[in-house]
């Protein structure tokens, strides 16, 4: 991990093997929502919104977990020539998955995503992960959204393997994750 600084703002970076930035807050550092609200100075755009949203786990059937904690934040940018940049987080507890079965994923997010091209197609971090049934050392879970839609999919890394779909079987009962990403909005 490195040290990064914007505008005087510390956080701690890992570019992972699947190049996906992981940030961190460091001991003393910068709290993710400042983060958030520099991250959109950064970029060059001006701030349109921002506003809070409930995000559910899910399965392709839309069984839906049982939660003790939804929470999530946004910040919506205009970057001009049409294009609307939503970057978000959230956290998200569970105390059960229920009868989740198959590939998992984070509905509820506050915008539609689109991706204008190939080269603009969002993406998260994980910055918090705990009660997954991921599999031995070398597994990232991650999570991209999907054109057209208001929700995210889940999906595991591991060294060997490469990328697969994040199964509800993965999930343990208690279940905590919290993330930072981008998108835009369709």
């Amino acid at each position: 991990m490195a040290n990064v600084t914007i505008d005087n703002l510390i956080a701690e970076a890992t570019l992972l093997a699947t190049d996906e930035l992981e940030i961190q807050k460091t001991a003393g550092g910068t709290s993710k929502k400042t983060l958030l609200s520099t991250l959109s100075t950064f970029v060059g755009g001006n701030i349109i919104s921002t506003g809070t949203f409930t995000p559910e786990f899910e399965d392709v059937s839309f069984n839906v977990a049982t939660h003790a904690e939804q929470v999530g934040d946004y910040i919506l940018i205009d970057l001009g020539d049409g294009e609307e940049l939503v970057i978000f987080n959230c956290r998200l507890r569970i105390t059960s998955k229920g009868s989740m079965t198959g590939s998992i994923f984070l509905d509820g997010m506050p915008f539609t995503a689109h991706y204008p091209d190939l080269n603009k197609e969002g993406g998260s971090i994980v910055t918090l992960s705990e009660g997954w049934t991921l599999g031995t050392a070398g597994y990232s879970l991650t999570a991209r959204m999907v054109t057209g839609s208001d929700y995210l999919k889940f999906y595991t890394w591991d060294s060997s393997g490469g990328t697969t779909e994040t199964q509800a079987s993965e999930m343990g009962s208690g279940v905590t994750i919290q993330m930072i990403g981008f998108y835009w909005k369709a």
